[in-house]
């Protein structure tokens, strides 16, 4: 009899403590549906990847305070391939099939400024993470809000280290054979002729090219202030450190960091010679914001690849959203805009 009494005691609290779990549980939140629009395949693929890696890391951390109210972040994921077109077309089945409160992503300009458009018709919140394109948040869209630094803002803080760091006169750039190199040549380009800048030397050369001696010869000649080297992780490796051996040291030598130029493994291939130049990037994790290293460390730790500022605008953009839901009473589409 003591023996069957102690049973039911003991089923009695089991049952009552799987129904408290089961009312705290996930499955009893308030689920907030989130759209994520990033380039999963195609040449932005390695961007989106990493953004939507940091998308589901954020949300996974932000669920932990959420659920302490009762709501429960989800995030779907749709590929643009980065074109506007077929984002738009996703996009629309997306929005018909499902019914999210908010979007977030947005890499390439060109897709964020279609589908926002898209979404402020249809009065769907939009946060953009990454696309800089002024004229995106120019449009007066009143659904479409930004977290990332515009096109003229970055120009601004570029022209604004050129004039403080050194006074330049005399300009070198180095840049890819590629639709990437020439682009941001070109940007660049605009920019140190409009500060009155003397050009000395504008070299390309082709991706996978090994030796530089060549191209470097001619800028240590010149003497330039300014090296501006844009290029990529393995290339942009090998430029640094032969130039370090050639004894070409200006006054600046710049690279524009297109993701990798932050990472560990950058400056464990340069060794020595990285001690001698300047990236000019977005974000990077040495900065003194709270949480930047913690966020560097975390991201390797869970998908063993270094984030760059794309990863971390990307996980700053659940983080802002998770702070407006835990701030609002009734979760509505218009009190995001608030």
């Amino acid at each position: 009899m003591v023996r069957s009494m102690r049973f039911i005691f003991k089923f009695k609290i089991s049952v009552f403590f799987i129904f408290i779990l089961c009312l705290s549980s996930p499955a009893s939140a308030q689920e907030i549906l989130i759209g994520a629009i990033l380039p999963l395949t195609g040449s932005l693929s390695n961007i989106g990847n990493m953004e939507k890696q940091a998308i589901e890391m954020a949300v996974d951390e932000a669920n932990r305070s959420l659920l302490d109210k009762g709501r429960r972040l989800k995030v779907s994921f749709i590929d643009t391939k980065g074109d506007p077109a077929p984002a738009l077309q996703s996009l629309k089945e997306f929005i018909e099939n499902e019914s999210p409160t908010i979007i977030t992503g947005g890499v390439s300009s060109s897709v964020t400024w279609a589908v926002g458009e898209f979404l402020n018709k249809n009065k769907i919140p939009f946060l953009v993470s990454t696309a800089s394109a002024d004229r995106i948040t120019q449009e007066g869209w009143q659904y479409l809000l930004r977290l990332c630094p515009t096109t003229n803002q970055k120009k601004r803080f570029f022209i604004k280290f050129l004039k403080e760091v050194y006074p330049i006169k005399r300009v070198a750039i180095i840049h890819e054979r590629s639709t990437y190199g020439y682009y941001w040549m070109k940007k660049a380009l605009k920019i140190f002729l409009k500060m009155g800048l003397k050009v000395i030397a504008n070299e390309n050369y082709l991706p996978g090219r090994t030796d530089f001696e060549e191209i470097l010869t001619k800028i240590k000649d010149r003497s330039p202030d300014l090296v501006y080297l844009i290029s990529h992780l393995k290339e942009g490796s090998n430029l640094i450190i032969q130039s370090k051996d050639m004894g070409i040291n200006p006054p600046v030598f710049l690279l524009k960091d297109d993701g990798t130029m932050i990472s560990p493994e950058f400056f464990n291939m340069t060794s020595f010679s990285s001690d001698f130049i300047s990236i000019y990037t977005p974000w990077a994790p040495c900065l003194p914001y709270p949480g930047a290293q913690d966020f560097f460390d975390r991201f390797f730790d869970r998908f063993e690849r270094f984030p760059d500022y794309h990863g971390a605008q990307a996980y700053a953009s659940i983080q802002v959203i998770a702070d407006a839901f835990l701030r609002m009473v009734e979760v509505s589409k218009e009190q995001i805009l608030e």
